[in-house]
């Protein structure tokens, strides 16, 4: 038998010694040498136990050679807040939401000297509140309002009355916004005694891996650059370990930076889509409303289009992508089109099209789901489906001919239940490009060309080719560019002559 171990050679203890010293620093880059000494060290932080700070108390000494110095850029520059996500940090403060701890690292060799490591962007917007130069407008004005609106009796009347902000509130034409030098006096005085969770690192030490001695600020070895660089890697550890590996995945559970409004549309729309089958995880309810908003606000930033008339996002945008234009405000100005399609055609007009019968054939019956659909890792093919949804939607908006078959007075035709349904069973065509299905193999029994009486659509030299079209959207890169959104209107007009 060969003998893999290496060879062992004889070596003095000090070459031995180096030896070990160079193998550990290559495998360990936390590990600090020292190039005068020779020294190598661990990085030890030593925390005091965490406590509650007031607004107040930081802000009296907060600044430049204050006692809270916030100049040191510990902070990111791309993490740094844009005004939309700013306004709803601000609101999640006012209304007493956690938004993380602060943390301060005692200057050396002194006692009442801090640098600010994590909060300085939170306490610059709650001080651009108090400066007046940052207000809560729209939906997160009337969320404080609603907060505090028990309270306000309490504050006494001043230059701008509890009484005027009521009558603003009722009787403007948009929610009054919070502005906090008109507040009662009270009110602003508890805003101020607002608390904050605060963690203060007491030291910094380095420890020698050889002798086990500790050393701080003041000994030959210390540096105080590399000192600060283990305090911002532990902290950015720690909020990436904190923050979840998708956008999608802070929908739920937290409030954070991504579009307020796709999760009050999911929260609305995915109860009432789940009772019906139309789900991504029916094993996991948190997951499945994770997705299905990830499908759902995917396909609406799909249709969106910026002020030189471009497409926003393509069929290949990245959570990281819809989570930039969310954060920028594009969601909150979705345009008239999209609200309409979540408030009236999906939560209205669809529901009734799976809740109530139609005429099919000679019979009554409802519309099914393809099981298809449901289950784990659909995530692509219920996006073709939304996405062929809007895009028919957007024809009946946009066609009085076209809408008039189906949609009278108000409710859907029973065109439409026929329409819905076979566009539910072109789409399941979709799932046979995930199984790497051969033109053989895509006719068996067991696929959806069959089940759902596809055949003749398939093997039709034109029509075959825009199914074969359609179902490779299923497929990783396949549905870059402008040619996904003609396919899909192709598909709708193909189903749409043929339940004439």
């Amino acid at each position: 038998m060969k003998n893999t171990e290496k060879t062992r050679v004889d070596v003095t203890p000090e070459q031995l010694q180096i030896l070990v010293v160079q193998k550990l620093i290559e495998s360990n880059p936390d590990l600090y040498k020292c190039d005068e000494s020779g020294n190598v060290y661990h990085i030890i932080l030593e925390e005091d136990g965490s406590k509650n700070m007031t607004f107040e108390s930081i802000n009296r000494s907060w600044g430049k050679d204050q006692k809270y110095d916030a100049e040191i850029d510990y902070q990111r520059l791309k993490d740094r807040h844009k005004k939309t996500a700013q306004r709803k940090i601000l609101h999640d403060i006012l209304i007493g939401e956690k938004v993380g701890r602060f943390v301060f690292y005692q200057k050396p060799q002194t006692i009442e000297r801090f640098e600010v490591v994590d909060g300085k962007q939170r306490m610059e917007i709650m001080r651009s509140f108090i400066k007046g130069t940052l207000t809560l407008q729209g939906k997160l004005a009337a969320s404080f309002w609603a907060k505090y609106l028990p309270y306000l009796n309490q504050y006494g009347v001043e230059s701008v009355s509890v009484n005027q902000i009521k009558h603003q509130i009722a009787f403007g034409k948009q929610i009054k916004d919070v502005v906090f030098k008109e507040l009662p006096s009270n009110l602003r005085d508890d805003i101020l005694q607002i608390g904050f969770d605060v963690s203060i690192i007491k030291k910094v030490l380095f420890q020698n891996i050889f002798t086990t001695t500790p050393i701080g600020f003041g000994h030959p070895d210390y540096d105080e650059d590399i000192a600060r660089k283990a305090i911002i890697k532990k902290f950015s550890k720690l909020n990436t370990q904190v923050k979840q590996a998708d956008t999608i995945d802070t929908i739920y559970g937290q409030t954070s930076d991504f579009v307020v409004e796709s999760r009050d549309f999911v929260r609305i729309l995915h109860p009432y889509l789940n009772e019906i089958g139309v789900t991504l995880d029916t094993e996991c309810e948190t997951d499945s409303q994770r997705q299905f908003a990830m499908v759902l606000v995917k396909t609406l930033m799909i249709f969106e289009k910026n002020k030189t008339g471009k497409y926003l996002v393509d069929w290949a945008a990245s959570p990281k992508t819809l989570e930039t234009l969310i954060c920028d405000g594009v969601a909150d100005n979705l345009s008239d089109l999209s609200q309409k399609f979540i408030k009236v055609f999906l939560k209205k007009t669809l529901r009734k099209i799976f809740s109530e019968t139609y005429l099919k054939t000679d019979k009554e019956g409802y519309v099914v789901v393809p099981d298809e659909f449901k289950g784990v890792k659909k995530t692509t093919i219920n996006l073709i489906l939304f996405i062929s949804l809007y895009t028919f939607y957007k024809k009946m908006v946009e066609s009085y001919d076209f809408r008039k078959k189906y949609i009278n007075d108000g409710e859907p035709t029973n065109r439409m239940f026929r329409f819905i349904q076979e566009l539910l069973n072109y789409v399941s065509i979709a799932s046979l490009a995930s199984k790497n299905e051969n033109e053989k193999e895509a006719v068996k029994e067991a696929s959806p060309i069959i089940r759902y009486g596809l055949i003749d659509d398939w093997v039709d030299i034109n029509k075959g080719d825009l199914l074969r079209k359609m179902m490779n959207l299923n497929l990783h890169n396949a549905g870059k560019g402008k040619d996904f959104r003609n396919t899909i209107s192709l598909v709708i007009d193909m189903i749409d002559n043929k339940i004439l």
